[in-house]
């Protein structure tokens, strides 16, 4: 995973599974910058090349809690999950941005 700030808002990108292995590492990063208070929070998964329900529980909990405390969270998925968003219905909830990745 690399992650980079700029300026006021924060970038968090995670290339690789999203799963039950690798979930624990992504909502560290997310959680320091919603407590450092930056909003947006973008969360570039452009580069995910599976996801678990591990993975979809990460996200909507980041949601709740980055909403909660008044910021907002920017998602990019890549194409290929656009199916699994849709039919768990978190594509309405989080409204994600779906980018083609060129292999």
């Amino acid at each position: 995973m690399r992650c980079c700030d700029v300026d006021e808002t924060a970038t968090v990108r995670f290339v690789g599974d999203l799963d039950i292995a690798t979930a624990g590492a992504l909502r560290e990063q997310l959680l320091e910058r919603s407590a450092a208070g930056v909003s947006p929070i973008t969360v570039d998964l452009a580069g995910v090349e599976f996801m678990d329900s591990v993975g979809l529980s990460l996200l909507i909990s980041a949601y709740q809690r980055i909403v909660d405390e008044g910021a907002e969270m920017i998602l990019i998925l890549p194409e290929r999950l656009r199916p699994l968003m849709e039919m768990s219905g978190l594509a309405e909830l989080l409204d994600p941005t779906f980018v083609e990745i060129q292999t």
